[in-house]
């Protein structure tokens, strides 16, 4: 039943100066190594998500996938453009820019997800809605639901039952590194 994870590294990095946040530097490695160290053990294969050209891409070892759509539709088109790289019926969605994520994240949520179709992470009772675990047939519906207009990952979800799967109460597990203030030497 294996696991894929798809690292979603292909955003504009608007609140980052616009520079790729898979490549900035965060106490001494790019955020992207943070968080392939994460999850790596947890799963059968990585998949990234791109949209830049970067020399580091090629030197992780890993597919590289830029977005199929035009126009940076946001994150679930770039889970769309990795669905058909992906031989697992699971799919493990982290953003790169969340250097801390717990390493038992893909555990607790295929533990969480029971006979649901997805597993999103929470915490705080706030729901982390692009952390994700799901059955790889069900991202397929992404195509429709982005091709009617809609962009929201929250919304994806909601179309689809899902388990909430809380990491806890006063947890920085998920922190979001969106801006340069935010950057730890």
């Amino acid at each position: 039943m294996g696991i894929t994870a798809i690292v979603l590294a292909g955003g504009q990095g608007s609140r980052m100066n616009h520079r790729d946040k898979a490549w900035v530097n965060h106490a001494g490695s790019p955020l992207i190594h943070h968080v392939i160290e994460q999850i790596r053990a947890s799963v059968d294969d990585i998949v990234i998500s791109r949209n830049r050209p970067h020399p580091g891409y090629d030197a992780l070892g890993y597919t590289c996938v830029s977005d199929i759509l035009e126009d940076f539709q946001g994150p679930l088109a770039g889970v769309l453009s990795c669905v058909p790289h992906i031989a697992t019926d699971l799919a493990l969605i982290v953003p790169c820019d969340t250097p801390n994520l717990p390493l038992e994240l893909t555990e607790r949520l295929l533990a969480g997800k029971g006979s649901a179709r997805v597993a999103v992470a929470a915490h705080d009772d706030k729901i982390e809605p692009l952390i994700f675990l799901a059955e790889t047939a069900v991202l397929e519906s992404i195509r429709d639901y982005l091709d009617s207009g809609r962009r929201s990952v929250m919304g994806w979800h909601e179309l689809h039952p899902f388990n909430e799967v809380s990491f806890g109460e006063g947890t920085a597990c998920f922190e979001n590194i969106n801006r340069v203030s935010q950057l730890r030497i």
